[in-house]
């Protein structure tokens, strides 16, 4: 294999961002639950005729093979924008990224090369030549080595990575296309449009081929199940997906989809199959249990070829010279705590999917009066609304959460229950004896109380004094103040008994507080006080 090197500088924008390529290579874990990306939240312009894409193993950057310009286009996807574009050969047709992210390779199909980009040091460091007709390729698991369809003949080219030298060529069907390897390296798989089969290749045997299955008409294009029990092949004359399976190697179903399914993916947790269907602009959402089209999307912008976020949160569709971002609406599965106060200001924990860059978190008809989101979870603050029960619904680009059963909020009327307890202290003497009051007001919520007020009758004959309570003609009267849910508040007061004793049983009583007391078996508490002289005295 001819190597020639050519260095093409690329943007400083590109260069900056590549270490981030070099961060993790592994691949994030979706929650199967979550919904599929379904509506078109954004488009991100690119080259001219994008035909091919492919996401760095972290998912943050896109790159799309711009056919008609050539060009390649390195999107941030984070941000949604083109951080790069970087010339490559003549008419670039597919790509692959090294597990580390390090490397990309184009195929450029015009002129019969592979073109390497360093993503580390920001150039296109090597472009490799001799292929007729590139048209597809596929790295093995550990990036060891490139595999590429020559779509002018009947080969498909393996190359060691490290050396850029030419292991073998591997014979299959005729002018074969996309490629695939299982996870576990053990098979290839080739699809030949125009020979209608799809061919299996032992890369332990030295790429010999195993079986070679019939699958539709203009077959070019096909995905692996995670699990690699699937391969997923488009039919582009027949408007339909055929599946087959890779244990027998026959094919199981042949599902109908859009109009001329050029591109398709798999979603890592395999619940979901994309297909790009570029004579009608849509895109089919493939249910894998049940192999049937759960969705068909409208893609205005058109739709040749999809690429699935590891997490399932995008899916990136090409077509007219742009990217169309879609996203899942937003699902809220579960509230917690499930009912709050009128009042609001309840922290309330929202569980779902897709719930990143949320817009508005809404409670029955009224906004959080805050909120931060993730991708599976909201802390809101609850509004203040009448008692009822309302759902809890998220808001992002792609839409609003419908309502369900999971996302339940009980709005009710705040209570605090007030509990009163009485203690005396009795201090006898020749002269000076008195009775030390204390009124302990205990807050047992569950709302905070805002005031309360407890009296104390007090018979005829007995006089007292406070520092903290209101004395007024045969009466005392102690406010509590605010008081928070747990908390408890003391108050005091004193009785003289004169040389001749004392009989007296007080009594002091809630006998007003906000919110509303439900409880009020503990709303009271007394004590008696007896001597005959003020040298003996007992209080119970």
């Amino acid at each position: 294999m001819q190597t020639t090197r050519r260095v093409r500088r690329l943007p400083a924008a590109l260069v900056a961002s590549a270490a981030l390529l070099l961060v993790s290579t592994s691949v994030a874990t979706p929650v199967s639950a979550a919904a599929p990306p379904t509506a078109v939240t954004a488009t991100v312009p690119v080259g001219s005729d994008p035909i091919a894409t492919v996401l760095s193993a972290d998912g943050s950057r896109l790159y799309t093979a711009n056919s008609g310009d050539n060009t390649v286009s390195v999107l941030d996807t984070a941000a949604a924008k083109v951080l790069a574009t970087v010339p490559v050969g003549a008419q670039p047709v597919a790509l692959a990224v090294s597990p580390d992210g390090s490397r990309l390779y184009v195929a450029d199909k015009g002129d019969n090369t592979v073109d390497v980009i360093t993503t580390a040091f920001g150039t296109v460091t090597a472009t490799l030549s001799g292929f007729n007709q590139p048209q597809g390729l596929a790295l093995s698991p550990d990036g060891g080595q490139l595999l590429v369809s020559n779509n002018g003949d009947t080969t498909v080219t393996v190359l060691d990575t490290a050396s850029s030298a030419v292991v073998r060529t591997d014979q299959v069907g005729a002018y074969p296309a996309g490629l695939a390897i299982a996870a576990d390296g053990h098979y290839a798989y080739v699809v030949s449009p125009f020979s209608d089969t799809l061919t299996v290749l032992d890369r332990t045997a030295g790429d010999s081929p195993v079986a070679t299955v019939a699958v539709g008409p203009q077959s070019f294009a096909l995905a692996l199940a995670p699990d690699g029990s699937k391969v997923y092949v488009t039919d582009g004359a027949g408007n339909a997906l055929t599946v087959v399976d890779t244990a027998t190697r026959t094919v199981t179903a042949t599902v109908p989809v859009g109009g001329l399914p050029l591109g398709v993916a798999a979603s890592t947790d395999g619940a979901y199959v994309y297909l790009a269907n570029a004579a009608d602009h849509t895109v089919s959402v493939l249910s894998t249990a049940t192999l049937t089209v759960a969705g068909t999307l409208s893609v205005p912008a058109g739709a040749v070829a999809v690429a699935l976020d590891p997490a399932l949160q995008h899916a990136y569709v090409l077509g007219g010279g742009m990217v169309s971002l879609l996203t899942p609406v937003p699902q809220v599965t579960a509230v917690s705590p499930a009912s709050g106060f009128t009042t609001g200001g309840t922290q309330v924990t929202i569980t779902g999917s897709a719930l990143f860059g949320a817009t508005a978190v809404i409670f029955g008809t009224v906004p959080a009066t805050a909120f931060s989101c993730t991708a599976t979870s909201c802390t809101a603050t609850a509004p203040a609304e009448p008692a009822s029960t309302v759902d809890v619904r998220v808001t992002t680009a792609a839409g609003t959460s419908a309502a369900v059963a999971g996302d339940h909020f009980g709005y009710v009327v705040p209570t605090a229950d007030l509990s009163v307890a009485l203690g005396v202290t009795a201090h006898p003497a020749l002269l000076g004896a008195h009775l030390d009051y204390t009124v302990t007001v205990t807050n047992h919520g569950p709302a905070a109380g805002t005031s309360g007020t407890v009296q104390i009758p007090l018979p005829a004959g007995i006089r007292a004094t406070s520092t903290d309570c209101t004395v007024t003609a045969g009466q005392l009267s102690c406010a509590t103040g605010a008081l928070a849910n747990g908390a408890s508040v003391v108050r005091h007061f004193t009785v003289p008994v004169g040389l001749l004793g004392i009989n007296v049983t007080l009594t002091a009583t809630r006998t007003a507080s906000a919110p509303a007391d439900p409880v009020a078996a503990d709303d009271s508490d007394h004590r008696k006080c007896s001597g005959v002289t003020s040298l003996a005295i007992t209080c119970s």
